[in-house]
């Protein structure tokens, strides 16, 4: 504050007829202070990272969006991979955060390396002292299931069961005849396809893609010794057997260490079956829309069980009463495939994405 008081007087002698004050605020000091990267996402060296992520990375305060980008010449944030190929997508920057979105998903089983050069600029125009340069490895893509995501119960020759369920997403059987569905209009909370209806062949056609694109991954491939996986705890990748799956001696725990984005496959080349009361549980982020069970032959569920993920069968599924499943039961599944569906007095809910 500032003051000039009435002892001021002018060349004639008059005083200042009042005290005349005022105030005013110093600005800060200028900003030097270089830009920091406090965290990126994927954090460097992670593994298994689902092939939909986007990269992020946070500074520790605001920058000049402008100077982040990717358009060349001038390229601030980019990734790799493999190898020194460039990944093509789109660079964003809200509150402190610049992601990078892929423009396509990520080649699964690979290495990538993400760079923030110095370019990136705060807003007094410091630049990031040093380029920032961390890598990360995808784990498996999930198997395209494209039309056939829609239904919660797929076959060829029939889809039966005892009345009393509730099913929540579309039912379709090809090319088998609407009368081969025995399941009541008000057990479905989904849309009934049969024979030539253009979403059940175009549902099919989809499904067999992706069954034939499981059962032939072997990148990463982790074979298990034991067929029965109840009272084990999986992490997001790729597991087969010679044989069968069983879920007998306890519930499976699916562990996805907080990636949401992260697949599980199980790839046996018979049957799968699933105890009486047992339970598919699912822990840190994993979602039921990225489990996936390519079966060789057949499917089944016992009764009370509590099951996650999307049934892949080549020939039949059959689930027995007071089940509840997140998930699809999609039968005959592979090329050449045939077989029915058995739903007996359950639930079943077409996961979430």
């Amino acid at each position: 504050t500032t003051q000039i008081t009435t002892g001021v007087r002018d060349l004639a002698g008059n005083a200042l007829a009042a005290i005349k004050s005022w105030s005013f605020t110093t600005g800060a000091e200028p900003d030097t202070t270089a830009p920091q990267i406090t965290s990126v996402y994927p954090i460097n060296g992670a593994q298994d990272i689902g092939c939909k992520e986007a990269i992020t990375v946070t500074f520790d305060e605001d920058m000049d969006s402008a100077t982040i980008f990717q358009t060349t010449p001038k390229v601030t944030f980019t990734l790799t991979g493999p190898g020194l190929t460039p990944v093509a997508g789109v660079v964003t920057y809200v509150d402190k955060i610049a992601k990078f979105t892929p423009g396509s998903d990520l080649a699964d089983n690979t290495l990538f390396t993400a760079t923030i050069d110095t370019q990136a600029k705060d807003l007094a125009g410091n630049q990031l002292a040093t380029a920032k340069v961390w890598t990360f490895t995808t784990g498996q893509s999930e198997p395209v299931l494209g039309r056939s995501s829609s239904f919660a119960l797929m076959a060829s020759t029939a889809i039966s069961g005892v009345a009393g369920s509730e099913i929540n997403g579309d039912v379709g059987v090809s090319p088998a005849a609407l009368t081969s569905i025995t399941l009541t209009k008000s057990e479905i909370n989904g849309n009934i396809y049969s024979a030539t209806d253009q979403p059940i062949v175009d549902a099919i056609t989809d499904l067999r893609v992706a069954y034939d694109t499981a059962k032939a991954k072997a990148t990463n491939v982790e074979t298990l010794a034991t067929k029965d996986l109840g009272g084990k705890t999986f992490y997001p990748g790729l597991y087969k057997t010679g044989d069968s799956f069983d879920i007998t001696s306890g519930d499976l725990t699916l562990d996805a260490r907080g990636n949401e984005n992260s697949v599980f496959i199980f790839q046996m080349p018979t049957t799968l079956t699933v105890a009486v009361g047992r339970k598919v549980i699912l822990i840190n982020n994993a979602k039921a829309s990225n489990i996936y069970w390519q079966v060789g032959s057949s499917a089944t569920l016992n009764t009370t069980t509590v099951f996650k993920g999307n049934i892949m069968a080549n020939v039949s599924i059959t689930v027995n009463g007071g089940s509840n499943v997140e998930g699809r039961l999609l039968a005959a599944a592979g090329t050449g495939g045939s077989g029915a569906v058995v739903f007996n007095t359950s639930i079943i809910t077409i996961p979430v994405p």
